[in-house]
């Protein structure tokens, strides 16, 4: 048995499970002005919505700026590895990877490949 439903069983599972969320159901139905109160009871000021982005973008940029600093580190410093383990007259395609700049040896290193 390889562990494979065949497609009568996954049907048959799917009627199942619709018909328990619907025996589940609360049998609530939101009026048309609903979304109008939800947001009446939002605050109207404009620092609120500023403040709660920038809690909430702050730290993701922060982390990403973080992640995008070591993966240049971690880029640099094996580039400098290639450099200092192979020599100019070895082959072309090393001294693609010998510049100082990480951004410059990846960007180098795509087009080698295409």
């Amino acid at each position: 048995m390889t562990g494979r439903k065949t497609r009568d069983e996954l049907d048959r599972q799917l009627h199942d499970v619709r018909r328990a969320l619907r025996a589940r159901h609360a049998g609530i139905e939101t009026d048309a002005h609903f979304a109008d109160r939800v947001i009446a009871r939002l605050p109207k000021d404009e620092g609120w919505t500023i403040a709660w982005a920038a809690r909430r973008i702050l730290p993701v940029s922060i982390a990403f700026a973080a992640v995008l600093m070591i993966a240049a580190l971690a880029t640099t410093r094996s580039t400098d590895r290639t450099i200092a383990s192979t020599t100019k007259s070895t082959s072309t395609s090393a001294t693609t990877q010998t510049g100082s700049d990480s951004l410059d040896w990846l960007l180098e290193d795509g087009e080698a490949r295409q």
